[in-house]
C-alpha cells in the first residue's frame, strides 16, 4: 500500500529524465536509468521509497510515496518531488 497517492507529470522528455537522474545525484541518490523502477532517499536519519513509471513516448511521469515517515506529510514530499521536476524541465499534470 502506498504512503502517498500517485503524482503525475508532463514534459518529461528524455532529456528532462537524464537532467531528473542527475540532480538526484547531486542530492545523495539514485534514480535508475530505466523507464519504471524504485529509489529511495535517505536523509537525516529518515528514508523515503518512491516507484515511479516514466512514458517516454508523451513525456508522461508517474511518482508514487511508497513509504515515509508519518511525520512528514504527502503534501511536503510532493512539493519536494514538484520542485525537483521543475528544475528539471518537467512539469505538475
Amino acid at each position: 500500500m502506498a504512503a502517498c497517492d500517485p503524482w503525475k507529470y508532463t514534459n518529461v522528455t528524455g532529456e528532462v529524465f537524464r537532467t531528473l537522474r542527475s540532480l538526484a545525484q547531486k542530492e545523495g541518490f539514485h534514480i535508475p536509468n530505466a523507464p519504471s523502477g524504485e529509489f529511495s532517499i535517505r536523509k537525516g536519519g529518515m528514508s523515503l521509497n518512491f516507484h515511479y513509471s516514466w512514458n517516454q513516448n508523451n513525456g508522461g511521469l508517474t511518482i508514487t510515496c511508497l513509504k515515509k515517515p508519518s511525520l512528514i506529510g504527502c503534501p511536503m514530499v510532493k512539493g519536494i518531488a514538484d520542485q525537483i521536476l521543475r528544475q528539471s524541465g518537467g512539469r505538475p499534470a
